[in-house]
């Protein structure tokens, strides 16, 4: 039974190969004819082109694009700050993705207990303030007779007490005087006895005393030295309350001071120099009452019990939870007007020279077929900054442009291509580069004046990969020479030219087919290269070099 399958499957594979035997065969026959039609055309193509020498000057728009990428971003997202001090969220009020307005209500702050106490200070400086008026206005009034007849009895008193404070410290220097002659009379009694004590051992070693006297003699001793003690102890008691006796006098002497200082104040108010600097002192102090005041005045007027919107647009984030406190510099949510796009971009350190504010941008996407939309630069860099790229680092300019067009489709973060026309004018001559020659310095062409080739200066201006904006020296409609050649001569006849023209293509092809191993090449030489064809669109990708 295999043996079968296997026998039908080779003779159907063997019918299958020769139908794909004879496709081949068709497939290098069509080619071949392919081939052969394609040829005569490019032989015509490449005669047609030769016989070609010159080009009529003509008016064209003219403009030179640098290519790049950007990402779109917002350009209104605002960052909402929470406001006050410190406030703890009562309620968030929005959620993201809401649409709000300027002016919207976004975030409600719980103020309570800082309002109490704002206001239990502000009833406490008040009080504080009405004290401070009242001690102001008792330092300049002038007392009641019942007040100074009070302050005059209370300087008498002071005087008796200052009098009285004499009277004891002179007492106590009168008991001193007679203390130091007790302690005198203690010491020689004492004296005499530790001297009668030392005679009488000396008589006891020879028989001269009795042992009894001795001891009588040393109870003599130790009493007049317990009368010298207690003496000196009364003394020195004596001594400490003669201090006391001092600083009381001292005391007493400012109390009546004072007494007297009060006196003279209930009657004539700030008449010494130490009452106007107290009244000076409590001025001083109300002041700063007043100012502490105005702050928790100030502080209770600026209480935020709401943060508003200050911009219209779409609610992107919310960095904030409800009950947690915020400073003044918290970010609590954002805002963003997504009507208002941004490219953000980096250009080369090449092409950056050539770029400037306002410069036209088309941005297309692969991502939004059929889709253009149109900015300017609006911003800059000062400075450039290094990228890595998967060629290593390259020192790029960071720039912005507008979006002119947005149509909500366009999102943030979605990726363009740019075309930033660096040089864009229309309606100007513009002949191509490969006409132009120079000599000492000066640029020229060969116009055609009755088919004969006239040298002629010209002035150029902008220029881009194949074309150069004319000044002066060419006229519309004029006929030029398409392709300089240093053998072309002045006066030189259009057939001259042509034939010069056949001879250099002839020896470029013959070389082209030497270096394709004898294939003819497809490219166009001599006056075939550089052609523009249509409206020209000098465009160049990031990272060239500038143009030249």
């Amino acid at each position: 039974m295999k043996v079968k399958i296997k026998d039908s499957f080779s003779k159907a594979f063997k019918g299958k190969r020769k139908i794909i035997a004879g496709l081949v065969v068709l497939v290098i026959i069509s080619g071949s004819i392919f081939c052969l039609v394609k040829g005569k055309r490019e032989n015509f193509k490449d005669e047609r082109q030769i016989n070609r020498i010159s080009e009529r000057v003509e008016k064209t728009d003219f403009k030179t694009t640098i290519s790049a990428s950007g990402q779109v971003m917002l350009e209104d997202e605002i960052e909402v700050y929470a406001e006050g001090e410190q406030n703890k969220i009562k309620s968030i009020l929005v959620e993201e993705g809401d649409i709000v307005k300027e002016g919207d209500l976004l975030i409600e702050y719980d103020v309570e207990e800082k309002k109490e106490e704002l206001e239990k200070s502000i009833r406490d400086v008040k009080r504080e303030i009405e004290n401070a008026n009242l001690s102001l206005k008792s330092l300049k009034s002038v007392a009641s007779q019942e007040e100074i007849e009070k302050l005059t009895y209370q300087v008498e008193a002071k005087k008796k007490a200052l009098e009285e404070a004499k009277n004891n410290l002179e007492s106590y220097e009168n008991k001193i005087s007679q203390q130091e002659s007790v302690i005198k009379n203690c010491q020689t009694e004492y004296e005499k006895a530790l001297k009668d004590v030392e005679d009488t051992k000396v008589l006891i070693e020879v028989g001269g005393a009795s042992q009894s006297e001795l001891t009588s003699l040393n109870l003599s001793l130790e009493k007049s030295e317990a009368s010298l003690k207690e003496a000196q102890n009364s003394y020195n008691e004596t001594l400490n309350q003669q201090k006391i006796a001092k600083l009381s006098i001292t005391t007493a002497e400012n109390d009546l001071k004072t007494a007297q200082s009060e006196l003279s104040s209930a009657k004539t108010p700030l008449s010494t120099e130490e009452e106007k600097i107290k009244y000076n002192q409590q001025e001083i102090a109300l002041e700063s009452l007043k100012d502490k005041l105005a702050d928790y005045e100030k502080d209770l007027s600026e209480l935020v019990y709401y943060t508003n919107a200050n911009v219209s647009g779409e609610v992107t984030e919310i960095l904030v939870d409800e009950g947690t406190y915020t400073e003044e510099n918290t970010v609590i949510l954002k805002v963003a007007n997504f009507d208002r796009l941004i490219v953000s971009a980096s250009i080369e350190e090449y092409d950056a020279p050539e770029l400037e504010i306002g410069q036209s941008v088309v941005m297309t996407s692969d991502g939004l077929e059929g889709k253009e939309y149109y900015g300017k630069i609006t911003k800059i860099d000062s400075s450039a900054s290094a990228t890595s790229t998967n060629m290593g680092s390259e020192t790029v300019v960071p720039i912005e442009i507008s979006v002119e067009n947005p149509d909500g489709i366009l999102k943030p973060g979605y990726n363009l291509d740019l075309e930033i026309a660096i040089i864009e004018k229309n309606d100007i001559l513009a002949i191509n580069s490969s006409a132009i020659g120079e000599e000492n310095g000066e640029k020229f062409v060969y116009v055609l004046e009755n088919k004969k080739a006239e040298k002629r200066k010209i002035e150029l201006g902008e220029k881009n990969d194949s074309q150069v904006e004319v000044i002066s020296g060419l006229s519309e409609g004029e006929e030029i020479v398409r392709v300089y050649d240093e053998k072309i001569k002045e006066g030189m006849s259009e057939e001259e030219i042509k034939a010069l023209n056949q001879q250099e293509n002839s020896s470029s092809e013959n070389e082209k087919k030497q270096e394709n191993g004898g294939m003819k090449n497809d490219s166009f030489g001599g006056f075939n290269q550089g052609v523009p064809s249509g409206e020209f669109r000098g465009e160049r990708p990031i990272g060239g070099g500038p143009m030249g």
